[in-house]
């Protein structure tokens, strides 16, 4: 299972919007957003890279830190990310083998969904937390967060699919480089959509790990 999944459902995270601008002629992809609920040992932010692969019989995990800042004192996510394209081996195809009804157009496109931005102690050594742009919905309540993704092209995910009595819908439109992908979740249904349609009701938290 893809990290993204992880993330969303966990959090509903990892990361972003908020005061952003993207790749426009010489502007660059950045993030500037007031945070809340952020652990005061928290001093340091990594944008890291995940990408999780079969090898053999078994499943092996790379990643990549591709942007280490600082973090502002008056709680200020403020990250520009590099121009650089992601090192190929930290992209892949997405997957619609199970995903009967969803379309990949270019099928050839290449995307990482599976990039987290993390708070860490000044020493940049102990993770405390992960930075999120959702709603603040209870167990009840429609949640969504956001998803940061990278294209190697511009690319579309589109269509539906039906999995264990629920319905998980894909209406995404990716440019290449850094975008911003919205997943929501119907807590009554079960139903999920991943859009690229940014809604209204979201801001930035820091979720600190459970100890579980």
């Amino acid at each position: 299972m893809k990290r993204f999944v992880f993330f969303s459902s966990l959090l509903f995270v990892t990361v972003i919007f908020g005061g952003c601008s993207k790749d426009d002629g010489d502007k660059k992809f950045s993030i500037n957003a007031t945070v809340q609920n952020v652990n005061a040992d928290v001093k340091l932010v990594k944008v890291i890279v995940y990408h999780e692969f079969e090898s053999g019989d078994n499943w092996d995990e790379i990643s990549e830190v591709i942007l280490t800042a600082p973090f502002s004192s008056d709680n200020r996510l403020n990250l520009t990310f590099p121009d650089n394209e992601l090192a190929s081996n930290l992209l892949y195809n997405f997957n619609v083998s199970y995903r009967p009804g969803v379309v990949v157009s270019p099928a050839a496109a290449l995307m990482n969904l599976d990039v987290g931005i993390l708070g860490y102690d000044s020493q940049g050594e102990i993770s405390l937390g992960l930075f999120s742009y959702r709603n603040n919905a209870i167990e009840t309540q429609a949640t969504t967060g956001t998803l940061l993704t990278y294209a190697d092209r511009n690319v579309t995910i589109k269509g539906a699919y039906d999995e264990e009595g629920r319905t998980i819908t894909f209406d995404i439109s990716l440019k290449k480089g850094w975008n911003f992908v919205y997943h929501s979740y119907v807590p009554q249904t079960g139903n999920e959509t991943l859009t690229s349609t940014s809604p209204s009701g979201l801001n930035w938290y820091f979720s600190e790990w459970s100890e579980d």
